[in-house]
């Protein structure tokens, strides 16, 4: 099985969704995937779910949802997903790999870990942040709900801001612009998102645009905290004002070699597939025109038997048999 809380709650068995019940008890569910591995109280549980007013009978409408869930993983034949009761409380187990938010975060750490490596890190952040799709815990409602979904966007947001980092080092600013618009229009006070839009901007040779950018967000800061921008984000500004050279966008990587280490020639063009699939074309015309005894000869004439001729060979350039006596007649 798998369980998604990054967007509303929800579980799938082989690609066929699995009932996990009603609201609460999707709730119920929700908490302890958040918490996979670890034994909750019942008190705990309750208050996460209800907050501060829980119905009279809490404690039986929550047995009632533990015993839901478990039918609907055996519906799901999640035979190594295990609902059960500790000393400590109540404890889901499975693997976290099953479990969306647990997914995105260890593959954020790794990217985090790879950077200091130098590998790549765009792959992972990209496959981390497709795991979202939408506000964590869609419709979940109460203090706890709110405070995961406002803890888990800021790690959304961070590892945004990981990606776009590592894709302007790439030299990546293009592809990247319209996607730094959209982050910059949902956190117009986050200045690291500003300083990548202006970086961005900046490389696409739209300095305007980018001097714009701070401008606007300077303002914002005045009228909504009451404070200027920071010393990252007014040293980036003086260095567009200036053209710094160590802003433009890092050189491409390098071509790739051969084997003995030179880099390799560039293809020639019209060597493609497309052209062998032209010459194939052709020969097999030319093949099946010579089978005929017509074989084109390009700027000469066509002999019946196939071999080239003169233009002055051809018929037509000829004098017709008998003519001359005609003429001669005449």
């Amino acid at each position: 099985m798998e369980f998604r809380v990054l967007g509303p709650v929800e579980a799938s068995a082989d690609g066929r969704p699995v009932d996990l019940g009603h609201p609460k008890q999707r709730a119920v569910a929700a908490v302890l995937l958040c918490e996979l591995g670890r034994p909750l109280p019942a008190e705990q549980l309750i208050d996460r779910v209800w907050g501060e007013h829980p119905p009279g009978s809490v404690r039986n409408v929550l047995y009632g949802y533990i015993g839901g869930l478990r039918t609907a993983l055996r519906s799901g034949g999640a035979e190594d997903v295990r609902l059960g009761r500790r000393s400590g409380g109540y404890l889901l187990e499975a693997d976290p790999g099953r479990v969306d938010l647990h997914r995105f975060q260890r593959l954020v750490a790794g990217a985090r870990a790879a950077r200091h490596d130098g590998a790549d890190v765009v792959a992972p952040l990209r496959d981390a942040l497709a795991l979202w799709r939408g506000d964590a815990l869609t419709g979940m409602a109460g203090a706890w709900a709110e405070g995961t979904r406002v803890r888990l966007a800021e790690e959304r947001l961070a590892a945004r801001l990981e990606l776009y980092d590592a894709e302007l080092r790439l030299g990546r600013h293009r592809e990247v612009l319209s996607w730094l618009r959209a982050l910059t229009d949902e956190h117009p006070l986050d200045e690291r998102a500003v300083r990548q839009l202006m970086t961005a901007l900046y490389r696409c040779e739209r300095q305007a645009e980018a001097l714009d950018a701070y401008e606007a967000t300077r303002g914002r800061l005045a009228e909504e905290l009451g404070v200027n921008p920071g010393p990252e984000l007014r040293s980036l500004h003086e260095r567009i004002l200036r053209n710094d050279a160590a802003l433009d966008a890092p050189a491409p990587p390098p071509r790739p070699t051969g084997p003995s280490g030179s880099p390799r020639p560039p293809r020639r063009p019209g060597r493609g597939r497309a052209h062998r699939a032209r010459a194939g074309a052709s020969g097999a015309a030319r093949r099946t025109a010579a089978r005929r005894g017509r074989v084109p000869w390009p700027g000469r004439g066509t002999h019946p038997a196939g071999r080239p001729v003169a233009t002055g060979d051809r018929p037509r350039d000829r004098p017709r048999r008998g003519s001359g006596a005609r003429a001669r007649a005449r």
